[in-house]
């Protein structure tokens, strides 16, 4: 696949754990990638071209997306675990800001923009599994609540200034570049802390289902949806399959050998949890040539290997 040779994007968000690896595959492909970030860019993306500043500020974002057909919104106001839902703070961090990009995305004409939603939160609770994208959503969490906000606001420049996009709506993704240091990212912080003999605090009894996804799947993803047209916007990006922490806990523990992974379990559920969640891709297969291609095993050895090498 290389349709994305010589084609000009920009990352938003680009130092993360997403945008690391987006940045590295586009580059790949032969894409003329900018990336911008509050900061400089990591040790991993040197000598890319770089628009560093803070995602309000208007000015340099428009910058950044000045000159690219593709711009990919990765960029988060806040964390699904977060419990405040009346700081506007994060509102203005995600929703305002947002609204500020589609107007420079407009001024500036841009082709496409490519926003990563929440598969996890803007559902909310549901009984049907796998969860389809026509399901009702009904976060429960300032954080789905934002992201659906986006959502919304990404679709109706759509429709009056016919600004193309495509919404992903993401289930759990894990790998390389993962920041342990950010309260999320379950399979990542039980590595780390395995790594470092250090103790992995889980929120309830372990059951709560998640879809988890490898990186590699998920950037893939990313970059075919460029060129999908038609009037199918909102996609799903998962592995349709349902694990429960302990259920990890124990496949690590076997890949691991015969050594414990160290867990205190807190008797309390967060209010910001779904019980489970578990999407549905089976638009996204039917509508682009793209599949999950990592084994779930082999995905966790990739990241445990990545992390022996890099912490």
């Amino acid at each position: 696949m290389n349709n994305m040779k010589g084609v000009s994007c920009v990352v938003l968000g680009a130092n993360g754990f997403i945008g690391t690896n987006l940045m590295q595959k586009l580059i790949s492909y032969g894409a003329n990638v900018k990336g911008f970030g509050r900061s400089e860019p990591n040790i991993y993306l040197k000598n890319i071209p770089w628009v560093m500043g803070d995602f309000s500020n208007k000015d340099v974002l428009t910058s950044a997306i000045k000159g690219c057909e593709i711009v990919y919104h990765l960029v988060d106001g806040s964390i699904p675990s977060m419990l405040n839902t009346t700081n506007s703070n994060i509102l203005m961090s995600s929703v305002c800001n947002t609204i500020n990009l589609l107007e420079i995305c407009k001024e500036a004409g841009v082709r496409k923009i490519i926003y990563v939603s929440s598969g996890g939160t803007v559902y909310g609770i549901t009984n049907t599994f796998p969860i389809l994208e026509t399901n009702p959503t009904n976060p429960i969490c300032s954080y789905g609540i934002n992201k659906l906000t986006s959502e919304k606001y990404i679709q109706l420049y759509h429709h009056l200034y016919n600004l193309d996009y495509t919404i992903v709506r993401l289930s759990n993704p894990f790998g390389p570049h993962q920041n342990t240091l950010k309260p999320q990212g379950i399979i990542a912080t039980l590595i780390t802390n395995f790594l470092k003999n250090k103790v992995t605090e889980i929120w309830g009894d372990g059951e709560i289902i998640r879809d988890y996804i490898y990186i590699t799947d998920v950037v893939e993803g990313l970059i075919r949806l460029v060129d999908c047209s038609g009037s199918t916007k909102i996609f799903n990006i998962g592995s349709e399959i349902g694990r429960s922490i302990n259920q990890i806990i124990a496949d690590l523990e076997k890949i691991v050998g015969q050594q414990k992974i160290k867990i205190n379990y807190i008797n309390s559920m967060r209010r910001v949890d779904v019980p489970i969640n578990i999407l549905s891709a089976e638009l996204i297969k039917s509508q682009i040539d793209w599949n999950v291609k990592t084994d779930w095993h082999d995905a966790l050895n990739l990241t445990i290997n990545w992390m022996e090498n890099n912490s």
